[in-house]
């Protein structure tokens, strides 16, 4: 049967495509701004040092207007163990986003949690070819880094530089260095290549991809809604481990592949702050106050973290933790940056987005959040029997993804002992006690959850797929007893979701003593009314 045009009114299309080309136009101008004010910033702290050396009788520095310091260029430099190193011209293995993650930042966490199986003698000897001089790392020292607050050293303590590993550590990652020597021997390939997604999770994948397509072409454009929880979790199933595992390098050795993963959720998130929010900040500085941005997603009224002053929006996140999941998705990720300037460049205020690599300007990705949002809630209305259908099926889509990632990417290391844990003499006891797995060793909730069930295990080796989990576990289990670390892993997903809630329903309260609660009017304005430009996109979108 045919399917009609359904007549959407082009008054409402034209008022949305407006308002999507106002946000990439002032994203754009923004951009420019917040260009000439880097640069401003920049130019005083040059003048400001050189005219600290020059009366202390200490060497200036030779600064051009290419932001060069001695000849090497600022945006081409990372810092590992404290000493400078430059990465221009350095055909990584992981290619232009690997470098990309730790350019002007502290990169010492992610650079030992993306190197597990590599000798540390080979990492030494690849490091010195690009050690600066004292004298460059002087004139480094006295500017800006991309992350400031990386000046007074990173949230770990790192002694011993590279070849230095903790006994833990080290035996894990021989046990689990053994598995995948063997795994390489049997299948005949590398042990890196060993480590990635298998050709059987590939298969899935795209028996996942005929089956969203079968779907999506047989009923969801017809707007039945019965379609709608199964295109949630081929969505998620699909997409949710592109962008993850892409992101970490972990879904192949090419690496153009993992960077094309991290584009297969552009209704979850942008690729570039993905990377800046999951990998420079959350995996680095897992639960760490005013580092992890991913304890800090609108703390007006969502409150995780107990660093997060109480306001008495959070007296109800008890009861409201539902709508939170719903909505996190489609206002923390995308509204939070096509609404919302504030803080641009800094994601969620604790984790800088800049500087970006080339291709990943604010302003495309409004581009591509844009272009999302017209297929997600314009086409429809020329698509779907009815203008209700054309708004209810892709509005329930997103919010069922939302609530999707939510429920298995929360639970795993927000619970009472994850959120106050903190070690900053050892990264990984720090991450032992901040995370948490659940039906580790099960493929299909391994699968189902994209691998989020095995929290501890990815932290641990974030470049290994998640295919691999379930085999893993066993052995991480077995090196932790032997070095008497407490590793968890709860027999369900109800375990550790009673421990998230009972976590979010105690940070609720102001003191133990004392519990705020105010009206719904309050809380209504406080959250809603005092975002003009929020009502306005949501009516353009579903009138």
């Amino acid at each position: 049967m045919a399917l009609k045009y359904s007549g959407m009114r082009p008054g409402r299309a034209i008022l949305f495509i407006t308002f999507v080309i106002a946000e990439f136009a002032e994203g754009l101008k923004g951009e420019m701004t917040d260009l000439r004010a880097k640069a401003a910033v920049c130019e005083d702290r040059i003048t400001e040092t050189t005219a600290e050396h020059s009366v202390t009788g200490n060497a200036t520095f030779d600064v051009d207007d290419n932001f060069t310091c001695d000849g090497v260029r600022l945006d081409k430099v990372l810092r590992l163990y404290g000493k400078w190193y430059n990465i221009e011209g350095w055909n990584h293995p992981g290619g232009p986003a690997a470098l990309a993650m730790g350019i002007g930042r502290d990169a010492t966490t992610l650079f030992n949690m993306h190197h597990p199986f590599v000798p540390r003698s080979r990492l030494q000897a690849s490091l010195e070819r690009r050690k600066l001089s004292a004298r460059e790392a002087a004139c480094l020292n006295v500017m800006h880094l991309a992350e400031h607050r990386d000046h007074e050293g990173g949230s770990f303590e790192w002694g011993g530089g590279v070849e230095h590993v903790s006994e833990f550590r080290a035996d894990l990652v021989k046990e689990v260095g053994a598995y995948f020597d063997a795994e390489a021997a049997r299948q005949g390939i590398s042990q890196v290549q060993a480590t990635k997604a298998t050709q059987e999770w590939w298969a899935k994948q795209l028996l996942a991809a005929a089956l969203l397509a079968l779907v999506v072409q047989g009923s969801t454009k017809r707007g039945d809604l019965w379609s709608v929880p199964i295109v949630v979790v081929l969505l998620w199933v699909l997409c949710g481990p592109l962008i993850h595992e892409g992101s970490h390098f972990a879904l192949s050795t090419n690496w153009v592949v993992n960077e094309i993963g991290t584009y297969a959720a552009p209704m979850m998130s942008a690729s570039w702050p993905w990377k800046i929010q999951h990998c420079s900040g959350h995996h680095a500085h897992i639960n760490v106050p005013h580092r992890d941005p991913d304890l800090y997603h609108e703390p007006d009224f969502w409150r995780i973290h107990p660093s997060v002053p109480f306001q008495p929006a959070h007296a109800l996140q008890g009861s409201t933790w539902p709508q939170q999941w719903v909505l996190a998705i489609p206002y923390v990720f995308l509204l939070r940056e096509m609404v919302f300037e504030k803080d641009a460049n800094q994601f969620n205020g604790v984790a800088s987005v800049e500087p970006r690599p080339e291709g990943h300007g604010r302003s495309f990705e409004l581009l591509l959040m844009g272009c999302m949002l017209l297929v997600l809630f314009v086409a429809p209305h020329f698509i779907m029997r009815s203008h209700w259908r054309a708004v209810l099926v892709p509005a329930s889509i997103w919010f069922g993804l939302s609530f999707t990632f939510m429920s298995f990417s929360q639970v795993s290391h927000l619970d009472s002992d994850s959120v106050h844990a903190y070690d900053p003499q050892d990264f990984w006891n720090h991450t032992l006690l901040a995370t948490q797995d659940w039906a580790c060793g099960s493929e299909f909730w391994g699968y189902l959850s994209t691998g989020l069930n095995c929290q501890t295990i990815h932290h641990f080796f974030p470049t290994v797929s998640s295919c691999h989990y379930p085999k893993l576990q066993l052995i991480f289990a077995g090196v932790a007893d032997q070095h008497g670390m407490e590793y968890r892993n709860f027999p369900s997903w109800w375990h550790v979701f009673d421990r998230y809630l009972a976590s979010v329903r105690d940070l609720s309260k102001k003191s133990d003593s004392e519990n705020q609660l105010f009206g719904l009017g309050d809380y209504v304005w406080t959250n809603w009314l005092k975002y003009p430009r929020l009502l306005a996109c949501g009516w353009a979108m579903t009138c």
